[in-house]
């Protein structure tokens, strides 16, 4: 047999081809990485901005709740936090609004008065958002969102109008279809003048506004503040607390700061909610034969508790109403002058009053409510209790149901106010008590009915 010394290698050719084929496959594996690499970091990039656009988006809502005229028209806005509340930045600098390299920018616009947002996040330059991304309409329609402007490699932009008002919780737009009115408060400094008068800007703008309101603080040296209210508007109105010491034309200065809580109903909207009722009444004169009957608008299934609060001062103050004998279709109102008697002055002028009836078995909004009347003597106060508990301090008002005794002077105020209970009562001014001029003195049994709603816009129900 014939043995064959012949040994086999790899000709260069051979080596060259697979060298060939293994750079191949080597950098068929790069590009997978390099591109699941790219995809990830395209899909942090949008998740980054998409909390970054929804932070906006809820900073927005906390600013118009707060007060629609903050919402500035502009371009090219930023966020900033202001005494631990988002406001709106309008001259940002290149570095404001800025997170972890993603420049945010508010745009507002207003188009036939309604305010529309426009929110960009705009990504740093040379960003790689190309392989695999998903894109911001796909990625709107996974979580229920639309009206997509655009989208590029450097930026998302989205548009918040009132067809996202269920999912944002957000509207930009004053007309939003289910508020009633609003509820809030405001404080009185001790270092103010006497009688000065504070401008409350509404939360955004009322067809025809009306505003009930009552002192929801009590200092030790005066014995009550009646709430006073004038030049109403769309948008604000003008709100004081006058202290009770009975001089004629005066409001003295306070001793202390001093809470007032007000609410705010607009009558355009009032037959749209069950309920309900309220209105406005020329009053004048005062005394006992000022007393004059309101009709409701219809016949309410129980007995409604009913507060009231004039809507201007024309004349003297402190000014304040009384309310007696409420029914299920009307109750009587009477303009009350406070002067150096037990009573009412019996002339004035001629003054707008309003007035709201409510049931609260009744009455269906979405934001937390509790109501009550108690029965008071002698200018006491009485504690009542919130249940559920409030999750923010709340607005008290409070109103005599009932005018008994031959005396008319009784102011009604609230103090002590917590998420729990709050403490409510009448103060019968009298002239010659044991404490002096302007002490609450002793009086026959009164009922009380008290209100205590949370703070913010006041949104109804809306029936299928």
């Amino acid at each position: 047999m014939i043995k064959s010394n012949m040994k086999h290698g790899y000709s260069i050719i051979e080596v060259l081809l697979a060298g060939v084929i293994f750079s191949l496959a080597a950098s068929g594996v790069s590009a997978a990485i390099m591109f699941a690499q790219r995809s990830g970091q395209a899909s942090a990039q949008q998740e980054s901005a998409m909390r970054l656009a929804e932070e906006a988006v809820s900073a927005l809502h906390n600013i118009r709740t707060r007060g629609f005229e903050h919402l500035v028209v502009g371009e090219d806005m930023g966020l900033i936090i202001e005494q631990e509340q988002w406001a709106i930045n309008p001259n940002p600098g290149p570095e404001d609004d800025l997170h972890n390299g993603k420049l945010r920018r508010i745009s507002i616009e207003e188009i036939d008065g309604i305010k529309i947002a426009d929110i960009s996040v705009t990504f740093p330059i040379g960003t790689e958002l190309t392989g695999g991304q998903v894109t911001l309409q796909e990625m709107y329609a996974d979580i229920g969102r639309e009206s997509v402007i655009g989208v590029t490699s450097q930026s998302q932009n989205f548009h918040l109008s009132d067809e996202q008002i269920d999912i944002y919780s957000l509207n930009l737009e004053p007309g939003i279809p289910n508020v009633l009115g609003e509820a809030g408060s405001f404080t009185v400094s001790s270092e103010d003048a006497g009688g000065t008068w504070y401008t409350v800007n509404f939360s955004r703008s009322y067809g025809d506004p009306i505003v009930i309101g009552t002192a929801n603080s009590e200092e030790s040296s005066n014995p009550a503040n009646i709430f006073e209210v004038r030049n109403i508007t769309a948008n604000s109105a003008e709100m004081r607390l006058c202290n009770s010491r009975i001089t004629p034309g005066v409001c003295d200065p306070h001793g202390e700061d001093q809470i007032g809580g007000y609410v705010v109903v607009d009558l355009d909207r009032v037959t749209e909610v069950d309920g309900i009722d309220g209105g406005r009444i020329n009053l004048s004169g005062g005394g006992n034969d000022g007393w004059t009957t309101a009709t409701f608008g219809f016949s309410f299934s129980n007995t409604p508790l009913l507060f009231s609060t004039a809507q201007e001062v024309p004349g003297d103050f402190p000014l304040d109403t009384k309310v007696r004998n409420v029914t299920s279709s009307s109750t009587q109102l009477l303009l009350c002058h406070m002067t150096s008697n037990d009573a009412c002055a019996n002339s004035y002028p001629s003054t707008s009053v309003a007035w709201i009836a409510i049931d609260p078995s009744v009455l269906s909004l979405q934001e937390q409510f509790t109501s009550g009347i108690e029965t008071a003597n002698n200018s006491q106060w009485r504690t009542v209790s919130f249940s559920p508990e409030f999750t923010q301090l709340p607005v008290v008002i409070v109103e005599n149901q009932t005018n008994n005794g031959s005396q008319n002077g009784e102011i009604n105020s609230a103090r002590n106010i917590t998420n729990l209970g709050a403490e409510v009562r009448y103060c019968e001014l009298d002239t010659g008590g044991s404490g002096g001029v302007g002490v609450c003195d002793n009086h026959v049994n009164e009922n009380i009915a008290w209100l205590a709603i949370r703070s913010g816009l006041i949104t109804f129900n809306i029936t299928p």
